[in-house]
């Protein structure tokens, strides 16, 4: 019996550590962008969504932040700060992150979101995919397990960024309209994640 459960006790331990590496594999991670936005771009976490969505969508310099919620406050921060601008179909959030920079070169925003089940994150997925395929030269594919799709129009050295990216039930969407786009620019290559710039890609 005492064999029984130590044999038990491993497969257990051996489990619990495997999803640990599961998770931590992840490129679509809420802690590690929460964690880069906070030390690398050095954007402010904002902890309450009013004030989030009063500087998100003006490109005013120091309009820069980030705000990160599980639960209910994730299907809010979908529902009043994301949705409530593109007007997209309902989905259940589970997570969310969300952040914007704007300035007098432009703006971004990057929006992660983790959905209840990954059928429900592919028709998130199709949903964006299909919004943003009118905006100039485009890609898309599968790599290392992340869906993605990508597109880049520029008019007057303006850069118009539209990408998605899908990772098992996790979506992010980066989005920049700026003559500047080095926030983007770092953000993409620090998390190896495909873009195109003018077409060419990166």
């Amino acid at each position: 019996m005492k064999r029984i459960n130590e044999i038990v006790s491993i497969v257990l331990i051996i489990t619990i550590l495997f999803c640990l590496t599961g998770c931590s594999m992840n490129k679509l991670s809420h802690v590690k962008i929460a964690e880069y936005l906070d030390k690398e771009a050095r954007y402010y976490q904002y902890n309450d969504i009013d004030e989030f969505a009063k500087i998100f969508g003006t490109p005013v310099k120091g309009n820069e932040g980030f705000i990160s919620f599980k639960d209910e406050k994730a299907q809010e921060l979908y529902d009043r700060v994301f949705n409530n601008l593109f007007s997209y179909s309902d989905f259940n959030i589970v997570e969310a992150t969300c952040s914007y920079g704007g300035n007098s070169f432009g703006a971004n925003a990057l929006f992660l979101f983790t959905l209840n089940d990954e059928k429900e994150a592919e028709k998130f997925f199709k949903d964006v995919k299909t919004a943003f395929e009118d905006n100039g030269d485009t890609d898309n594919g599968d790599e290392k397990g992340i869906t993605y799709f990508c597109s880049c129009k520029t008019t007057n050295k303006r850069h118009v960024i539209r990408n998605v990216y899908l990772e098992k039930n996790t979506v992010l969407i980066v989005m920049c309209a700026a003559n500047e786009i080095y926030f983007v620019d770092d953000f993409l290559e620090y998390f190896k994640l495909p873009y195109i710039i003018d077409g060419i890609d990166d």
